[in-house]
């Protein structure tokens, strides 16, 4: 089962799982500092959200096309 394909899919799914999860690092800031209103230094401004969405989506997207292959 080490066929070449088979390690380029996991090798992408594996970018791909890092690919998404580093922008819920700034979502989580922005969630934490409106709930709780604590003064963290965000890097990202609220025009900026859905943008992060629409990415998270894509890569949702890409990590599910990613399994259905394998």
């Amino acid at each position: 089962m080490r066929a070449p394909w088979l390690i380029f899919l996991n090798s992408l799914f594996l970018a791909q799982i890092i690919f998404c999860l580093y922008p819920f690092r700034f979502l989580t800031l922005f969630l934490t500092n409106l709930i709780f209103g604590t003064e963290l230094t965000l890097q990202i401004s609220l025009i900026e959200i859905p943008d992060l969405m629409i990415y998270n989506g894509s890569i949702a997207f890409a990590l599910y096309c990613t399994i259905l292959v394998l």
